[in-house]
């Protein structure tokens, strides 16, 4: 059961076309946090400089969200979920998840 639901990033478009939605319950008794997106969509496999790139959106929203997850609810077990739009299988230097995959924690 969810507690509270509430859109979160909302002055972020360039980063979210869609903002996050956070819901906050219990499961089993234990607190949970599930953060719902939809990143940008499509794109050439490769991060840009270009600020509007759809990589360079991806990876500019997943930044912005791991700072989020951080600043709201640390020690808090926190799923993130959605239609992210891209693989986390890509090479470093083109992987729009590396601010998730490059932390062990």
């Amino acid at each position: 059961m969810f507690d509270s639901v509430q859109e979160i990033l909302t002055q972020n478009e360039r980063e979210f076309p869609r903002p996050p939605y956070v819901l906050e319950g219990r499961f089993k008794g234990t607190p949970v946090v599930v953060i719902n997106n939809h990143f940008k969509c499509c794109g050439d496999n490769y991060i840009s400089p270009d600020p509007w790139d759809e990589e360079t959106r991806r990876r500019d929203a997943g930044i912005l969200l791991d700072t989020y997850v951080r600043d709201n609810f640390a020690g808090r077990k926190v799923f993130i979920v959605g239609d992210l739009n891209d693989s986390l299988t890509d090479a470093s230097s083109s992987n729009v998840f590396n601010v998730f995959l490059d932390d062990p924690a």
